[in-house]
């Protein structure tokens, strides 16, 4: 009888002692800032990953999403760089395929491909964007500069 009350203390501690040591998932949520004419935005970035197929071929697209903090009192806005590149490719071979500036209200207004450097590190994505676009509304230039992001995980 005493070694099944003693079988039952030592495993009662050893799931308590391990307890402590469950490991929390890491979050995918980067730093990042950016000067929208002339006006700093502070952000928060997240990743998405998505596999789209186009003429047979699996593609990896990476979206770098940076939502700016805190939100503005005129709603949700974010900055979107989007990469792609052939499946069996490895990360470095991410090449810009668009490059946006959304709101809540449906302004959309998509930039120049050649402005982003994308780098990774261990899963680890940062990097440095800029663009002017123009517009069909007030301002009719739209510029993003010193565009930076870092610390960002695409939790695969």
């Amino acid at each position: 009888m005493f070694p099944h009350r003693l079988a039952t203390a030592f495993v009662a501690a050893l799931l308590l002692s391990t307890t402590g040591c469950i490991k929390e998932p890491e979050l995918s949520v980067g730093t990042g800032s950016y000067q929208f004419n002339g006006i700093l935005k502070r952000c928060e970035v997240q990743s998405e990953v998505t596999y789209p197929v186009a003429n047979n071929q699996t593609y990896d697209q990476l979206a770098i999403i940076l939502f700016t903090t805190p939100e503005p009192a005129t709603g949700p806005e974010n900055v979107v760089l989007t990469f792609t590149k052939e499946r069996a490719q490895p990360t470095t071979a991410y090449q810009l395929t668009d490059m946006r500036y959304q709101t809540v209200s449906g302004v959309s207004v998509a930039y120049p491909l050649n402005t982003v450097h994308l780098q990774e590190d261990r899963g680890h994505y940062a990097g440095t964007f800029a663009g002017t676009a123009s517009t069909s509304s007030t301002p009719a230039l739209v510029e993003i500069t010193e565009g930076t992001f870092t610390g960002v995980r695409t939790g695969e």
